[in-house]
């Protein structure tokens, strides 16, 4: 998951990027993000046009999905040795803020692609006031930290389950 969290602060960097790259050929302004606007402009400037958003979302899409799988994997051992989540960790606070956190995860990351469904070109809100880094950036910005967030929180429960199997010699719990 924390590969998965860096994937996602690169993708929002990048998107960042991008918008602020649109806003400054219309505006023909600066940029208010430069860090974002350069790292697209640099990556824009070495690849074929449009690739940098594809590869950024593919990247993305991809490294969602191993998470996922690493993290269902991870669970279904944890399951298998000492009790799961149920068992060492049962109740615990870093169980509860990261299964609150993988929620939070997802509707941030389902509301940021309905925005960027509804404001893209040809959207039912294109142009209007929620076609505006006023709302983008904050719900991309929350999205990310909230990764980040859930990451960290993962890593936290991972180690106090691997703890506690590490307890009893990483027997397997006996089926009751």
């Amino acid at each position: 998951m924390v590969l998965w969290a860096i994937l996602d602060v690169l993708r929002t960097t990048l998107t960042v990027g991008r918008y602020e790259d649109r806003i400054t050929i219309v505006d023909h302004d600066e940029p208010d993000v430069v860090p974002a606007w350069l790292a697209y402009a640099l990556l824009d400037a070495s690849l074929p046009t449009g690739m940098v958003s594809a590869l950024a979302d593919w990247t993305w899409a991809l490294g969602t999905l191993v998470a996922a799988a690493a993290v269902a994997v991870w669970l279904h051992q944890a399951r298998s040795n000492a009790g799961g989540l149920h068992g060492v960790a049962a109740g615990s606070a870093p169980v509860s803020w990261w299964r609150v956190s993988l929620l939070a995860v997802l509707v941030l990351h389902g509301l940021g692609l309905l925005h960027g469904v509804l404001t893209s070109d040809g959207g039912a809100f294109e142009g209007t006031m929620l076609d505006r880094r006023t709302l983008a950036y904050p719900l991309w910005t929350s999205a990310t930290a909230t990764a980040v967030a859930a990451a960290l929180l993962g890593a936290k429960v991972v180690r106090r389950v691997t703890a506690g199997a590490g307890e009893c010699g990483g027997c397997r719990r006996s089926p009751t």
